[in-house]
């Protein structure tokens, strides 16, 4: 499952919540970097266990 974060500034801040309650349980990968537009794709990574 993917999700696509359209922001108007770097959403990093989310990024750093995701990682500090998800860890591990997803991947980040920007898609765009602004400078008017910041894409980020959010994939759920599958429970291996």
């Amino acid at each position: 499952m993917t999700m696509e974060l359209v922001n108007d500034h770097d959403p990093k801040p989310l990024y750093y919540q995701f990682r500090a309650e998800r860890t591990g349980s997803f991947e980040w990968e920007y898609l765009d970097q602004g400078p008017e537009v910041w894409r980020v794709a959010i994939r759920k990574v599958e429970d291996r266990g």
